[in-house]
């Protein structure tokens, strides 16, 4: 995984400690506990930290040297799509999905997005990622990684950018540039 990847509830980890193998998992509150050993918050730290924590806790009472922790499986979360996509709403997603691969899985950009300015809403921070430089150009340099509760805008052009087409029994508008 990524080295920025948080370590959160839902995430499943493999613990060794000398002679017993063990599958832990993350709680809610972001805790893991192990057996004969107590319990340690990971929730939110990286891998490499919450790995360092939990290696600290299982050290009262095995052998630091022959004890091992690794990623197991991880646990996957809600994104909302939200403007001019083909499926807004939340849709589940899996850890370490780009921007790019999210964008494709909800049915692409409409005709009239304006994809020059694609958001990320992340807390109270906004991320602008230029969706048709990156698709175009191959500019994957901004293909931001999605995190847990991010909120993924896709803004329609102004309408007077735009162009009416009418056929018999069908209307669309398709952006102007």
């Amino acid at each position: 995984v990524d080295s920025n990847y948080k370590i959160g509830p839902g995430d499943f980890l493999d613990l060794m400690l000398e002679d017993k193998y063990l599958s832990i998992q993350v709680y809610p509150d972001g805790n893991v506990a192990v057996e004969e050993c107590g319990a340690v918050h990971v929730g939110g730290k990286t891998f490499g930290e919450a790995q360092r924590l939990i290696l600290d806790l299982v050290s009262k009472r095995y052998k630091r040297e022959f004890c091992f922790v690794q990623l197991a499986a991880l646990k996957k979360f809600r994104v909302n799509a939200l403007g001019a996509v083909g499926l807004v709403g939340q849709h589940i997603v899996d850890p370490q999905t780009r921007l790019s691969l999210f964008i494709r899985a909800i049915g692409n950009p409409l005709s009239n997005a304006n994809t020059e300015d694609v958001q990320v809403i992340r807390g109270k921070d906004t991320i602008h990622v230029n969706y048709t430089a990156m698709t175009t150009n191959g500019d994957f340099d901004n293909d931001v990684m999605l995190e847990q509760g991010d909120k993924v805008f896709i803004p329609f052009i102004p309408m007077g950018d735009n162009i009416s087409l009418m056929f018999p029994g069908y209307r669309t508008s398709v952006a102007y540039r």
